[in-house]
């Protein structure tokens, strides 16, 4: 089961609102239970509940410090996420006698290193759908990424009742999205993730939201794929800007990009 890449709900993980340091602040009032509200104000009422789309914005360069686990396995591992905005993203989970996953976005090239695959580098749908979800207009839902929303009824999620909404992308893909409907806070999110072995359906609850370094954030998020259950905490956020040495290129993902024909005559990786 571990080859089901436990740790791609991070890269992305931090996928897509859930990587991405949030901040809390009043939110505005849903009308009544019986009103159908529009997807738009439900994402921005979101954005607004997290201190308003600068604020996430400059949230986004530090490191996250917590844990990865899949308590039916017995495995929990420590794990770190480092960032500098939506294009330099190093994650690495440390698995007690198996070895190190990491995962990474720099600047357009998106790859994954771990004991059982080893280096590659992601391409097409599943590098697509990395920068994508990064992105400050993709978290926003804005129409250069997004083709429509619709509202399908109201679910539930730790007992709380959510709003939810199915989302087109302009890139093909489907999602949802589920915004409770007290706080207007995003509950949980799901839909299908490429991988190696084809398309993978994941559902991502947030369990908790807390204070880390005074930004609110989700601070325990779980994952349901191919009946397995995974889960992120996070217990510390440190704001300093990583340096640049975190986030050079692990020498195996440098010598598949020196054999993928894609640099310049410097040997600098060449991102379209």
């Amino acid at each position: 089961m571990m080859k089901t890449r436990p740790l791609r709900p991070t890269l992305l993980a931090l996928t897509v609102l859930m990587a991405v340091p949030l901040m809390a602040n009043t939110p505005a009032a849903r009308a009544d239970s019986t009103t159908r509200p529009d997807p738009r104000v439900l994402v921005d009422r979101h954005i607004q509940a997290l201190g308003g789309m600068d604020n996430i914005q400059k949230s986004q360069t530090g490191t996250l410090i917590g844990s990865f686990s899949i308590p039916a396995a017995g495995i929990n591992a420590p794990m770190t996420v480092s960032f500098s905005g939506h294009q330099k993203i190093i994650s690495k989970v440390e698995l007690p006698g198996v070895g190190a996953i990491e995962s990474g976005i720099i600047d357009g090239t998106v790859w994954m290193m771990d004991p059982f695959q080893g280096p590659r580098l992601l391409e097409g749908s599943e590098r697509a759908q990395q920068l994508e979800s990064y992105h400050p207009d993709a978290i926003r839902r804005l129409p250069n990424f997004v083709d429509a929303m619709s509202i399908v009824g109201i679910a539930e999620y730790n007992g709380k009742r959510c709003d939810k909404v199915n989302i087109q992308w302009k890139s093909g893909r489907e999602s949802w999205d589920c915004y409770g409907v007290d706080d207007g806070l995003l509950l949980a999110s799901g839909g299908k993730t490429s991988s190696p072995m084809g398309e993978i359906e994941v559902t991502t609850v947030i369990k908790q939201y807390g204070d880390l370094a005074g930004y609110t954030m989700p601070v325990h998020s779980e994952m349901q794929m191919m009946g397995q259950t995974q889960v992120l905490k996070f217990t510390g956020f440190d704001t300093t800007p990583p340096s640049d040495e975190v986030f050079a290129l692990p020498p195996a993902i440098q010598g598949l990009l020196g054999n993928s024909g894609n640099e310049d005559s410097a040997g600098k990786k060449l991102n379209p």
